[in-house]
């Protein structure tokens, strides 16, 4: 019988505020001792891992896309996520998964703009790779080729969504996980950074932000 898919949201938030300490920084992880969760709403919570709550058997929500892909912010509810973790700690996935990120601005009354990416690799927390074929990341494009980068910058995507008021956040989703057919029984270990500038509207410059999760993905069925 296969398992229903996961879907996966790393949700980050920024602040906008030059002035601000965290300034060019993604907001840090909230301090709360394991196990219980905190309270909703989780979406407050920056640098966590949160679960999709709902069914993904037999038809995943129509947002959900195999390879990187905007998501309309009216889509995503809060209610529909529940608590993982912080991102700090190892994500454990399965092929067939969707990963999405949120990135949520503290402040931003006129629009600007972000640009998002990252970049997967064989991470160093568990088993390296046994063989000199194996993936370099759990992304693929359609001919099963891994994706080790994938970013929002024109022409692939513009910044998302039009912005419509103060924090609204931009939502991707990054793509379907793959698993290894050369990982061992431990399953694949990815790294994974991901960065972001801001601009403000009307501004020279731009902010700039950075994060460095990992994910290990265990099981079979690789994309033939």
């Amino acid at each position: 019988m296969t398992t229903p898919p996961n879907i996966w949201m790393l949700n980050l938030k920024f602040s906008t505020d030059t002035n601000s300490l965290n300034a060019g920084r993604f907001d840090p992880a909230p301090t709360i001792p394991p196990p219980p969760p905190p309270p909703r709403p989780y979406f407050s919570y920056s640098q966590v891992w949160l679960k999709y709550n709902k069914p993904t058997s037999p038809t995943l929500p129509s947002w959900v896309k195999t390879e990187l892909s905007p998501v309309d912010n009216s889509n995503i509810v809060e209610a529909d996520w529940d608590w993982c973790g912080i991102s700090d700690v190892t994500l454990q996935a399965q092929p067939g998964d969707f990963m999405v990120a949120r990135l949520a601005p503290s402040f931003d009354p006129n629009g600007g703009s972000l640009r998002c990416a990252m970049v997967f690799g064989r991470g160093r927390q568990g088993p390296l790779p046994k063989h000199p074929n194996s993936r370099q990341s759990p992304l693929s494009d359609s001919g099963y080729f891994p994706l080790a980068l994938v970013d929002t910058a024109p022409p692939i995507l513009t910044s998302w969504p039009p912005k419509s008021g103060v924090g609204v956040p931009w939502i991707w989703c990054v793509g379907k996980f793959y698993d290894d057919p050369n990982a061992d029984s431990d399953g694949a270990h990815y790294s994974f950074n991901i960065g972001a500038n801001y601009r403000a509207a009307g501004a020279s410059s731009y902010l700039t932000y950075g994060h460095d999760p990992t994910v290990v993905v265990k099981g079979g069925g690789h994309r033939p």
